[in-house]
């Protein structure tokens, strides 16, 4: 059953007609990028911003739940999250969960207190800025009618949803269900825009004969209707590797907005470059809660990837030396980077690779780290070389 949409009245812009009811039509030229202290971004340059869709999609048993807290309490003390996700300013977040008991929530809240050392100050701002709805008899439209009534109340910057099955109130699999919940439901309670949906899902499960995702096909790892992909502004994916308790954190959609680096050797040093992949893992600390020994439920940083010069990716040495041959055909720096198809035409002769060959050789390069990948507008995905003193704040990603 579809909810019919929120219709709102809007100041038409000069020059639009003005309709009795309905949404209104912008100019092209009346819309302007926002500045960086706009209240309407929430995290990074623009990853999120209200009225956006954030997802967090892993398998079961990775740890969403507890990874959503820490950012949450993160968040609300304006804190960064693993050297990324910078916020503007101190956010609030309602949560919905639907699965942990009192005692696991209870369990991850002591150890953040512990990990983070917070401060009676900073316990203060946690206690009311991050707020947690355990509903576990709502879905669908009686779901869209607690979130409407929480959200009067508590007027949050970030509402999380967790896990999404618990309250779709539909099929996630069919389009029109999955576009329903998201875009009427959801979306309708958030026009104009007031603050950002965080949702956390599980993926599929995986194929019998297990392949290695390309960078750009992570964010459609998630179980259900590609329309999840489709509606979410971000999108983090949780994978485990093959070390118990670590994992690569992604951010599969526009994740050079998110703010996040690596450590990259630069000669007796190292220089910081732009990444949408990062390792986390589990804490391996114990702590003392009440005479009894419990472990520390806590992600932290995990070791940034070898950098080029002692590369693990399959054909990375070769891949290397490739782009170290033709650098003077691959831009170096961001607002000039080009599509491989534009670098393969402009090598000409010095590579006899075929376009298909050209593009496998570089995609190794750029996960070794010796090419940096951003979206530019019109073109899709671009490359170029980072290059000293390169930290990433001319990137940009649309």
């Amino acid at each position: 059953m579809h909810v019919p949409s929120l219709h709102l009245l809007f100041k038409a812009p000069e020059g639009a007609s003005t309709p009795s009811t309905g949404l209104v039509a912008k100019p092209l030229p009346d819309f302007a990028l926002p500045s960086a202290s706009d209240p309407s971004i929430l995290i990074g340059n623009r990853w999120l911003s209200r009225g956006d869709i954030a997802i967090l999609a892993s398998t079961s048993g990775m740890g969403k739940s507890s990874l959503s807290l820490q950012a949450a309490v993160h968040w609300a003390l304006q804190l960064p999250l693993f050297g990324g996700f910078h916020t503007t300013r101190p956010l609030r977040s309602l949560i919905f969960q639907a699965e942990d008991g009192e005692g696991d929530v209870a369990e991850v809240f002591l150890s953040l207190k512990h990990a983070m050392k917070l401060s009676d100050s900073q316990l203060a701002d946690v206690r009311s800025r991050v707020l947690i709805v355990t509903d576990r008899i709502h879905r669908g439209l009686s779901f869209r009618a607690e979130l409407q009534r929480q959200i009067a109340l508590h007027k949050p910057d970030l509402v999380w949803i967790n896990p999404l099955l618990a309250f779709i109130g539909g099929d996630v699999n069919d389009s029109t269900d999955v576009g329903t919940f998201l875009r009427e439901q959801l979306n309708s309670l958030n026009e104009p825009a007031q603050f950002a949906y965080v949702i956390v899902h599980h993926t599929a499960k995986p194929p019998k004969e297990k392949a290695q995702r390309q960078w750009n096909e992570v964010m459609y790892e998630m179980a259900g209707s590609a329309d999840l992909t489709n509606a979410a502004r971000a999108i983090l994916s949780l994978q485990a590797t093959g070390t118990e308790g670590e994992f690569n954190l992604i951010a599969a959609k526009r994740g050079i907005r998110a703010g996040l680096t690596r450590s990259v050797a630069q000669g007796a040093g190292f220089r910081q470059d732009p990444t949408s992949t990062i390792t986390v893992r589990h804490s391996k600390e114990r702590m003392d809660v009440g005479g009894v020994s419990l472990p520390v439920i806590h992600w932290e940083r995990g070791p940034d990837a070898p950098p080029p010069d002692t590369p693990t990716v399959k054909g990375a040495k070769k891949a290397i030396e490739l782009v170290e041959k033709i650098s003077s055909k691959i831009p170096d720096n961001a607002a000039s980077a080009k599509p491989l198809g534009m670098i393969h035409r402009d090598v000409g002769d010095r590579v006899d690779l075929t376009y298909n060959g050209f593009k496998k050789v570089m995609l190794r390069a750029h996960e070794a780290g010796a090419l940096i990948m951003v979206e530019r507008q019109g073109l899709g995905a671009c490359f170029y070389r980072p290059k000293s003193g390169d930290n990433g704040n001319d990137r940009y990603e649309d």
